[in-house]
């Protein structure tokens, strides 16, 4: 499935840059976000294993696992 420019959500835990700290993972880790995705990075083990996403009020792109997307609109 091409996800590019496609809208998805994901939990705040999830994301692997910018730091967890920086999100403030411990008062929102389970808040639901929102964002575009950008593009794909691949990982270690798989291909197309992380997705990079821009979230609306967080200046850098979000790069999280592929397999935590929860949805995509």
């Amino acid at each position: 499935m091409d996800l590019r420019d496609r809208w998805v959500h994901f939990r705040m835990r999830s994301v692997y840059h910018p730091a967890p700290g920086e999100l403030a993972l411990e008062l929102h880790g389970n808040d639901l976000l929102q964002g575009k995705v950008l593009g794909f990075s691949d990982g270690a083990v798989e291909p197309r294993e992380y997705v990079i996403v821009k979230v609306e009020g967080i200046d850098d792109p979000l790069i999280l696992p592929f397999a935590s997307i929860l949805g995509v609109l």
